[in-house]
Protein backbone atom coordinates (compact mmCIF):
# COMPACT_ATOMS: atom_id res chain seq x y z
CA UNK A 1 0.00 0.00 0.00
CA UNK A 2 1.43 3.29 -1.15
CA UNK A 3 2.49 5.65 1.63
CA UNK A 4 0.59 9.05 2.21
CA UNK A 5 3.91 10.90 0.70
CA UNK A 6 3.54 8.79 -2.51
CA UNK A 7 0.10 9.62 -2.69
CA UNK A 8 0.33 13.67 -2.27
CA UNK A 9 3.10 13.12 -4.76
CA UNK A 10 1.08 11.55 -7.35
CA UNK A 11 -1.91 14.12 -6.76
CA UNK A 12 0.47 17.18 -7.07
CA UNK A 13 1.98 15.73 -10.52
CA UNK A 14 -2.08 15.66 -11.62
CA UNK A 15 -2.55 18.78 -10.28
CA UNK A 16 0.75 20.00 -12.23
CA UNK A 17 -0.25 18.67 -15.54
CA UNK A 18 -3.87 19.52 -15.55
CA UNK A 19 -2.76 22.78 -15.17
CA UNK A 20 0.10 22.57 -17.62
CA UNK A 21 -3.04 21.30 -19.99
CA UNK A 22 -5.09 24.38 -19.31
CA UNK A 23 -2.00 26.86 -19.92
CA UNK A 24 -1.52 24.80 -23.21
CA UNK A 25 -5.09 25.77 -23.96
CA UNK A 26 -5.31 29.74 -23.16
CA UNK A 27 -2.15 29.87 -25.13
CA UNK A 28 -3.58 28.37 -28.32
CA UNK A 29 -6.81 30.42 -27.55
CA UNK A 30 -4.50 33.31 -27.57
CA UNK A 31 -2.76 32.99 -30.92
CA UNK A 32 -5.91 33.12 -32.40
CA UNK A 33 -7.12 35.80 -30.87
CA UNK A 34 -4.13 37.68 -31.90
CA UNK A 35 -4.51 35.96 -35.74
CA UNK A 36 -7.93 37.83 -35.59
CA UNK A 37 -6.90 40.99 -34.58
CA UNK A 38 -3.57 40.94 -37.03
CA UNK A 39 -6.44 40.13 -39.91
CA UNK A 40 -9.16 42.70 -38.68
CA UNK A 41 -5.54 45.53 -38.66
CA UNK A 42 -4.80 44.35 -42.08
CA UNK A 43 -8.27 44.77 -43.45
CA UNK A 44 -8.39 48.54 -42.01
CA UNK A 45 -4.83 48.98 -43.36
CA UNK A 46 -5.74 48.55 -46.93
CA UNK A 47 -9.40 49.91 -46.49
CA UNK A 48 -7.66 52.93 -45.75
CA UNK A 49 -4.62 52.90 -48.59
CA UNK A 50 -7.26 52.35 -50.66
CA UNK A 51 -8.55 55.95 -49.77
CA UNK A 52 -6.06 58.03 -51.04
CA UNK A 53 -7.47 61.19 -49.59
CA UNK A 54 -7.72 60.12 -45.98
CA UNK A 55 -4.22 59.67 -44.56
CA UNK A 56 -5.26 59.31 -41.13
CA UNK A 57 -7.61 59.94 -38.15
CA UNK A 58 -7.58 60.00 -34.64
CA UNK A 59 -10.10 58.49 -32.00
CA UNK A 60 -10.79 61.23 -29.41
CA UNK A 61 -11.89 60.84 -26.02
CA UNK A 62 -15.55 61.85 -27.04
CA UNK A 63 -15.47 59.04 -29.18
CA UNK A 64 -15.30 60.64 -32.80
CA UNK A 65 -13.61 61.10 -35.43
CA UNK A 66 -11.32 63.10 -36.93
CA UNK A 67 -9.50 62.76 -39.78
CA UNK A 68 -6.90 65.88 -40.15
CA UNK A 69 -6.67 67.88 -43.62
CA UNK A 70 -10.17 66.99 -44.75
CA UNK A 71 -13.33 68.52 -44.69
CA UNK A 72 -15.56 65.33 -43.06
CA UNK A 73 -18.34 64.80 -40.67
CA UNK A 74 -18.09 62.62 -37.68
CA UNK A 75 -20.52 60.74 -36.00
CA UNK A 76 -20.28 58.99 -32.45
CA UNK A 77 -17.87 55.78 -33.29
CA UNK A 78 -18.84 53.86 -30.11
CA UNK A 79 -19.80 50.72 -32.71
CA UNK A 80 -19.15 51.95 -36.10
CA UNK A 81 -16.52 54.19 -37.88
CA UNK A 82 -18.66 56.36 -40.30
CA UNK A 83 -16.73 58.47 -42.95
CA UNK A 84 -17.92 60.84 -45.34
CA UNK A 85 -15.39 62.35 -47.90
CA UNK A 86 -16.97 64.25 -51.14
CA UNK A 87 -19.35 61.56 -52.30
CA UNK A 88 -17.58 57.98 -50.31
CA UNK A 89 -19.23 56.55 -47.45
CA UNK A 90 -16.21 54.37 -45.99
CA UNK A 91 -17.34 52.19 -43.13
CA UNK A 92 -15.40 50.63 -41.09
CA UNK A 93 -16.42 47.55 -37.77
CA UNK A 94 -13.64 48.08 -35.39
CA UNK A 95 -15.28 44.92 -33.22
CA UNK A 96 -15.71 42.46 -36.21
Amino acid sequence: MPSVTWVRVLKAQKASEDRQKDLEKDLQKSHSEVSGLQQRVSMIEKHLASNQSIRSFVLDNTSNITVPGNDLHTRNASAKFYVWNDSTLSTLYPDE
